[in-house]
């Protein structure tokens, strides 16, 4: 809040020099200034001081350098070099509708319920190289191929036709 009041008459020469009292969170500016039609002018300016607290990025943004124009500015920002704009609302050109559209003509779904890798060894959907099987299912094959008096080539060959001799 400002208040002005005007002054008993004050010795001719210079003003009194502007005081700051702070008592808690109440600060009192107190200045001395003369109107143009030669009244002295008492204006006091009270304020509560609010702590507010910032993440801790906007923290470190306030202590960059500031620079340009600003360059010995106080800290805070400058009515004469900052702007407040308004909100920026966005419009998105592409709906849900369209995104749904496209995630189906994508290649990649189609492909998502096909089996593209087969293990050897235990027909899952993964390298036969990092089989978790390999170790434990790998010899019991080789085990009863040899049983049944197979190698493993001729076992594979077996189903499908008949093996060469």
């Amino acid at each position: 809040t400002s208040d002005t009041v005007p002054l008993s008459p004050l010795p001719a020469g210079p003003l009194p020099s502007p005081k700051e009292l702070i008592n808690g969170n109440i600060k009192t500016i107190t200045e001395y200034r003369e109107e143009e039609d030669g009244r002295k002018v008492k204006i006091i300016r009270t304020f509560r001081i609010e702590t507010r607290k910032a993440s801790k990025a906007v923290a470190r943004r306030k202590n960059w350098k500031k620079f340009g124009n600003s360059e010995f500015d106080a800290p805070g920002p400058n009515v004469a070099t900052t702007t407040v704009s308004d909100d920026v609302f966005m419009t998105f050109i592409t709906s849900k509708e369209d995104l749904n559209c496209q995630e189906e003509e994508d290649p990649m779904n189609k492909l998502k319920g096909q089996k593209i890798v087969s293990c050897r060894i235990c027909k899952g959907d993964h390298w036969t190289t990092r089989c978790p099987y390999k170790d434990t299912l790998g010899p019991m094959q080789k085990e009863l191929a040899e049983q049944l008096g197979l190698s493993t080539g001729e076992k594979e060959k077996l189903p499908g036709g008949t093996a060469p001799l």
